[in-house]
């Protein structure tokens, strides 16, 4: 069932999310920020449900939107990395992205859980640190909101100028 929910899960989540944050985006330079915000926000209750829940029938869908809400930001901040970044910078960009992502969140991941639930006797309270962590990622949006379109302008001219030269 976890298997089938993470391809499942995936396949919505990074594209419907790719493809609502490009929507919104043609409309509002801030709208990819808004979208990976969005899915974050609605992710938490999902987690709960999926940590909590003993009834199956809640249980399995709970554990199906969780997934496709938490897969929808990756590629989100991906194309945001891509706007706010110039051209001939965006390899060490992404480089940085998924050294954050992998080598230390997938890393240190397990390993925070591992010491809260050590260090207070319980798993559920270990396994917090994914709500928590998606509440860090509404603030960093909310934070960023106010100076991605001045970054963006300042990136796009940039592009401009190095074409037109």
């Amino acid at each position: 069932i976890t298997g089938v929910g993470f391809l499942v899960g995936g396949f919505v989540g990074a594209l419907g999310g790719a493809i609502l944050a490009d929507r919104w985006f043609r409309r509002d330079k801030k709208g990819r920020i808004k979208v990976q915000s969005l899915a974050a926000l609605l992710a938490i209750p999902f987690v709960f449900i999926a940590l909590f829940s003993t009834n199956n029938a809640v249980l399995i869908p709970g554990i199906l939107m969780a997934i496709i809400l938490s897969i929808a930001m990756f590629p989100i901040l991906s194309a945001i990395i891509v706007d706010l970044t110039e051209p001939q910078d965006r390899g060490v960009a992404m480089a940085l992205l998924l050294l954050f992502q992998t080598g230390i969140g997938f890393s240190l991941g397990p390993t925070v859980v591992g010491w809260i639930s050590d260090l207070t006797g319980s798993l559920m309270l270990g396994l917090l640190v994914l709500p928590t962590a998606y509440l860090a990622v509404i603030v960093m949006g909310l934070l960023a909101m106010r100076h991605v379109i001045g970054d963006y302008e300042e990136v796009q001219k940039k592009i401009a100028e190095y074409h037109t030269s």
